[in-house]
């Protein structure tokens, strides 16, 4: 009986492997372009979303190819969308990208120290989520920020030291009657 039940386990074992090695995600390359940042050239940043995909969203997949340096990627399963959307606020569309993408918006927060700003399907009262990745001097690729629901308003330098801080607002106001809002304070 015990023979019976170690083969009845080799069996499901076998089969749950076979299955997850025919069941691997395929994916589709949304968009692709290269970045030379702060110290270092030629850097590819890939978009991918699995095949098929029919949900909301643009990509779910995020690929940073620093030269030399491993690969770095990061996934959001709740989906990123272009960030020159309708749903995008009026102030970031202000913003000039420097990099040739609709799907990233990347911009200096100083000098020395760019970032990859990543938005997030939005929906209902939620302006979607906020992912704000770096590639560090030494060639690191970090998430420096991730929020499930932050629309960005701005990224300005309101301390003084150089370095640009992102301003958000957590939820969408509403709004009735005679102009009546809601209180939705920034975040900084």
């Amino acid at each position: 009986m015990r023979k019976a039940m170690v083969q009845a386990l080799v069996i499901c074992i076998s089969t749950f492997l076979a299955s997850t090695a025919t069941s691997q995600t395929k994916w589709r390359q949304v968009s692709e372009f290269t970045l030379d940042s702060d110290s270092h050239l030629n850097v590819r940043i890939v978009l991918s979303i699995p095949s098929p995909w029919d949900d909301p969203g643009d990509f779910t997949r995020v690929s940073v190819l620093v030269p030399r340096r491993k690969d770095v990627v990061f996934t959001n399963e709740t989906r990123w969308v272009k960030y020159a959307t309708e749903a995008t606020s009026k102030e970031v569309k202000k913003y000039k990208n420097i990099v040739p993408s609709d799907y990233v918006l990347a911009l200096k927060a100083s000098p020395n120290r760019t970032l990859l700003l990543l938005f997030g399907y939005g929906y209902a009262s939620s302006p979607g989520s906020l992912d704000v990745l770096e590639i560090t001097k030494e060639g690191d690729t970090r998430r420096v920020l991730h929020r499930d629901e932050l629309g960005l308003k701005e990224l300005r330098d309101l301390d003084g030291d150089g370095l640009a801080e992102i301003v958000g607002y957590p939820c969408l106001s509403e709004e009735w009657g005679n102009g009546l809002l809601t209180y939705d304070p920034f975040n900084v």
